[in-house]
């Protein structure tokens, strides 16, 4: 009987300790490109919690229906250790003249503190435009696309601006 106990008491501490959430469909997009072919965009979320370590993602996928190829566009993940934590937000992503090559993103990053930024589709690292908080939306202007809006949780900024948004026209690289 106490091997029992012993068996059932262990069983439920190890479970309640560590949690495995299977990845997950979380969102879909969808977007027409010039030429008429579909591009699917989604999530897929997982998680793997245990005493000491947790790692989440819920990466952006592109599936171009023409084609068939399925890749992963943005990622986006967090996890902490004993020994340290990193993490990448994608809130949110526009298309310039819905061309899947042609975007714009924001969201958040950083090791301890949410740091907001906003990025190009050719920029490695990004534009890091406050110094905590994150980006929830970016639009891209119908009437002048080189026109960005982007929403901190803090205030609204308009683009482009020669030091915060010189990212915004898609036609002229850095």
């Amino acid at each position: 009987m106490k091997k029992l106990f012993l068996f059932l008491f262990l069983s439920f501490f190890s479970n309640s300790f560590s949690q495995n959430i299977s990845p997950q469909f979380s969102e879909l997009k969808g977007m027409e490109d010039q030429s008429a072919s579909t591009h699917l965009f989604y999530r897929i979320y997982s998680s793997i919690n245990s005493t000491y370590f947790y790692e989440n993602r819920n990466d952006i996928y592109h599936l171009d229906l023409l084609s068939g190829v399925d890749t992963l566009f943005l990622s986006h993940y967090g996890y902490s250790s004993p020994t340290g934590s990193s993490f990448l937000g994608v809130k949110d992503y526009e298309f310039w003249h819905n061309n899947s090559s042609l975007y714009i993103q924001c969201g958040f990053g950083g090791d301890f503190h949410p740091i907001p930024f906003i990025a190009r589709f050719d920029d490695q690292f990004g534009f890091f435009i406050a110094p905590h908080g994150t980006v929830r939306n970016v639009d891209i202007s119908k009437q002048d696309p080189i026109h960005a809006v982007i929403k901190h949780h803090i205030q609204t900024l308009k683009g482009p601006h020669r030091r915060n948004f010189r990212h915004c026209n898609p036609d002229r690289p850095e």
